[in-house]
This record gives structure tokens, C-alpha cells and sequence, in this order.
């Protein structure tokens, strides 16, 4: 396991201090800044669109963390990052038990784990 601490001074804000973290496939980022930025369905449309129109949802998860330049600090492990994907997929999805009616169905279930995005 390799550690690597980065220190950045912004212009007029406190020292953003972040330590990452290398556990093989991810990098773990803790950091001290108050402002984290949640994971929304966009960026999964987003990955969506890269990847193709019918795809594993294993291969979304994926790309959506590759994206963010790995696990965001406010997940405690790579576990808890990819049931959240998961859980926004879910909202999203009228084949899901998860979904309701209020909610915007952006994607499809094809398969067991293969989904696609609606046309919008």
C-alpha cells in the first residue's frame, strides 16, 4: 500500500490538505475541505453515453469512479462509493422496486445486469 500526501495553498482559502491512499485498482482520497461533491445521476448518464447504449452496470460503476480520479472522500471504502451508484441507478430505473412514479426514468433494465438510458 502506497500513502502519497499532497498539500495545495488556493489563493485566499484555508490549506487544502489531501492524503491518498493506493489500494491497487483505487485511489482512497481523504481530505479536509467542507465542500463534497455527492455523486448524481448525470455523471451515470454521463458514463452511460461513454460506454455505449446497452451496458453492464458493473462497467458503470467502474467508469463513474475512474472519472472521479477515484473513491471520493466522503465514502468510507470502494464498497460503499459503487452502492451508491448503484442505489441512483436504482431511483432511475422503473424495473426497480426502488424507483416511484415522481422520480425521472432516465435508464432501463435490459437484463440481469445489463441497462441502457432513455432517450431523453
Amino acid at each position: 500500500m502506497q500513502q502519497t500526501w499532497h498539500a495545495i495553498l488556493l489563493p485566499q482559502k484555508p490549506l487544502h490538505v489531501c492524503c491518498t491512499v493506493d489500494f491497487g485498482r483505487y485511489a482512497y482520497k481523504e481530505s479536509n475541505m467542507s465542500e463534497v461533491r455527492p455523486i448524481t445521476v448525470d455523471e451515470i448518464i454521463e458514463a452511460f453515453r461513454e460506454l455505449g447504449l446497452e451496458v453492464a452496470v458493473g462497467s458503470i460503476k467502474e467508469r463513474v469512479i475512474l472519472r472521479r480520479d477515484g473513491i471520493p472522500a466522503q465514502y468510507k471504502d470502494e464498497r460503499s462509493c459503487r452502492e451508491t451508484i448503484q442505489r441512483i441507478i436504482e431511483n432511475h430505473c422503473p424495473e426497480s422496486d426502488n424507483y416511484r412514479q415522481e422520480r425521472i426514468a432516465y435508464i432501463r433494465r435490459v437484463d440481469r445486469h445489463v441497462s441502457t438510458i432513455t432517450k431523453e
